[in-house]
């Protein structure tokens, strides 16, 4: 039994996290721990929970689990959260995030954001993976038989760490994510899931985003979403390389640079510090 745990929650522009430093204490979270971590509404409600793992300087070991308890390859506004909390503690400028499946090179900047490289984009139809052999995944021509994206002009699947479909329509204003979300995520032609965001372009240097994300359901921002609709507006020659991406809950800044590797910024803030047992976790 482990007795008052330490937590900080934070958000990155209205996206919620816990984050749980376990670099000393070693324990092992299991899928039906974190579910009932992230779905305490009185304390630790939260779209994921981030444990740090190892810290070897300004180098981070880091899990990520979505509320629904299962693991999540990267999220880039828990990044941005993880490394405003480090670089105030331990006064750093610039940090390495490492997880099994993606790393995050984190800059401080001078107005207090924080910088997440969030390295380059996949477009190999292996790494979203489809069930079967795509030659192009920024034009992805599927038909989904769902009447509600019958007005969709272009679709993208990318790898920005994690999988992402991005749909575009003239307007965004009557799609409903919470209904057509759950069903791509769990289309057949993804075998293992998949992020979905219903984008709008309104000019060249800004979108509109909204986000159903795997294992997390609607979120008010996800950072490799806008960065997987950034590269996707840029490849489909929707926009420029420096892009303003305003989801519902901020806006991030994303900017793709000449080798292709994806920068994102945005606001961050630390909501407050506490403690839980697993005695109240398991309430």
């Amino acid at each position: 039994m482990l007795s008052n745990i330490k937590y900080h929650k934070m958000n990155g522009a209205g996206n919620e996290f816990i984050i749980i430093d376990n670099s000393e204490i070693g324990f092992e979270y299991s899928s039906e721990m974190v579910k009932s971590i992230c779905a305490n509404s009185s304390k630790t409600n939260c779209d994921q929970l981030i444990t740090i793992e190892k810290r070897v300087g300004q180098y981070i070991d880091i899990n990520i689990w979505n509320k629904d308890g299962s693991v999540a390859e990267a999220c880039g506004n828990a990044s941005r959260c993880l490394a405003k909390l480090i670089f105030d503690e331990m006064g750093f400028e610039y940090i390495e995030l490492r997880s099994k499946y993606c790393v995050h090179l984190c800059k401080k900047m001078d107005n207090g954001n924080v910088l997440v490289n969030m390295g380059q984009a996949n477009t190999e139809w292996k790494s979203i993976p489809t069930l079967v052999e795509v030659d192009n995944t920024i034009s992805f021509n599927y038909n989904f038989n769902l009447k509600e994206l019958k007005e969709a002009m272009h679709t993208s699947v990318i790898n920005v760490g994690n999988p992402h479909i991005i749909f575009w329509f003239d307007s965004i204003d009557n799609i409903k994510p919470e209904a057509i979300g759950p069903l791509v995520e769990n289309h057949k032609i993804f075998p293992e899931k998949i992020n979905v965001s219903f984008a709008e372009i309104m000019d060249k240097n800004s979108v509109r985003l909204m986000v159903w994300e795997r294992g997390a359901g609607v979120t008010k921002v996800c950072g490799t979403a806008a960065c997987a609709a950034a590269y996707s507006a840029m490849k489909l020659g929707l926009s420029s390389n420096n892009l303003k991406i305003s989801l519902p809950g901020g806006v991030l800044e994303i900017n793709i640079d000449s080798e292709g590797n994806i920068h994102k910024t945005g606001p961050v803030e630390l909501e407050y510090t506490s403690s839980i047992t697993i005695e109240e976790i398991n309430e």
